[in-house]
């Protein structure tokens, strides 16, 4: 459980990049790229080696680079088409290299500046000088995980292939496949839309997924697509978080043993998320890394094989504990939870002590994952702001 105060982050990059938002820069980028001048001497160079990467524990999935000569990370994301897009929790104002736009989220549009600058980058994979990538403004959640740079699909050649094993934690980019390495993969039903789509046949009806390495959640479909079950479980509060801050609502989580691949490959046990702020179908990280996969870009065909530990990898896709609590304005706040089973504090209470030790600036990121973690909160003493728990 402790991962669930990451997912809020990872389910706005899930939207965001695949957002109108994300339209109106690319049809821009030549003007901006003109006048700006930007990609002065540019240089690409692609490398045949492959890269280890890690999984961090909100399954981001991380690759080593040498970012402008400094050590860092990029984040490997399917889902999102660009290059390079970093986040910045200063607020980019107009400059010759920026854009306006209108970003739109399910909550509504608002206006915000993209800006372009140079990268340099170097890891094992390719090689670039004077590239050019894309900042977005993004205030930061408290004792949150830090957003690594993502790396999208946008980044290589529409004729590449891009083999993801989960076995060895490998990436590789090649123009070429062998064809006794395919022998050991199965062809899934898959469409090519400047980023990968899966189909995936759940409870007897086939569903069109993005597959998306940059979302934290197995299976994401829209509510309005719902329709209630006995034993689905029920949330209320924080849904997802996008550049116009949190955003509040009520949604489902269900559990279900019937998801095929194909007539050969089916996957046990998973949690379907059904979340009012996304209209797409989205299949993320903790159903996608159980798994070994060939996305090939050039032939737009998509390749799945069994892992050689499947079954012994555990699903890591839980639902979220009874209560769920997040710095908000310097205050440790109850933000979501679970409606079935007849919760006791309400949204919006703010803890004041754990154990009778008062929240402090210091403590309340550490109380923080400690109630987030804890399944049962009647093993603690929770007080809330003056005493009052609702």
């Amino acid at each position: 459980m402790m991962k669930r105060k990451y997912i809020i982050i990872v389910i706005f990059i899930c939207i965001i990049v695949q957002s109108c938002t994300m339209v109106q820069i690319f049809k821009q980028i030549p003007q901006v790229v003109k006048a700006s001048k930007i990609l002065i001497n540019q240089k690409e160079t692609m490398k045949a080696e492959g890269h280890p990467f890690v999984i961090t524990k909100n399954n981001q999935i991380l690759i080593s680079s040498n970012i402008n000569d400094m050590k860092d990370s990029l984040m490997f994301d399917t889902g999102f088409s660009g290059d390079i897009l970093r986040f910045t929790d200063k607020k980019i104002t107009k400059c010759d290299t920026c854009i306006e736009v209108i970003n739109t989220v399910p909550s509504g549009s608002n206006k915000t500046f993209v800006k372009f600058f140079k990268i340099n980058v170097d890891n094992n994979i390719f090689e670039w000088t004077n590239h050019f990538a894309l900042e977005l403004f993004n205030k930061p959640i408290e004792c949150s995980e830090q957003l690594h740079p993502l790396l999208g699909v946008g980044a290589f050649n529409k004729d590449y292939i891009i083999s993801l094993n989960f076995d060895s934690n490998m990436l590789y980019i090649d123009s070429t496949i062998d064809t006794s390495v395919l022998s050991n993969y199965v062809e899934v039903k898959s469409l090519f839309n400047q980023v990968p789509y899966i189909y995936i046949t759940i409870d007897g009806k086939e569903y069109l997924f993005l597959f998306d390495t940059g979302c934290g959640y197995a299976f994401v479909m829209p509510q309005k697509d719902y329709d209630t079950k006995p034993d689905d479980i029920l949330y209320e509060g924080v849904v997802h978080k996008d550049l116009a801050g949190l955003h509040y609502g009520e949604f489902a989580i269900r559990s279900t043993n019937s998801i095929f691949l194909s007539e050969k490959i089916k996957s046990e046990s998973e949690y379907i998320n059904f979340l009012p702020t996304v209209n797409m179908n989205i299949t993320g990280i903790p159903f996608i890394k159980k798994y070994n996969w060939i996305i090939n870009f050039r032939d737009k065909k998509l390749y799945v094989q069994q892992r050689h530990d499947h079954t012994n990898i555990q699903n890591d896709d839980k639902p979220p504990a009874l209560y769920t609590t997040m710095i908000v304005e310097d205050k440790l706040v109850i933000v979501q939870r679970n409606k079935t089973s007849n919760p006791s504090y309400k949204l919006n209470d703010v803890i004041f002590s754990v154990n009778g030790e008062i929240i402090t600036e210091e403590n309340r990121c550490y109380y923080m994952e400690l109630l987030n973690a804890t399944a049962d909160w009647s093993e603690l003493n929770v007080e809330c702001r003056n005493n009052i728990c609702h």
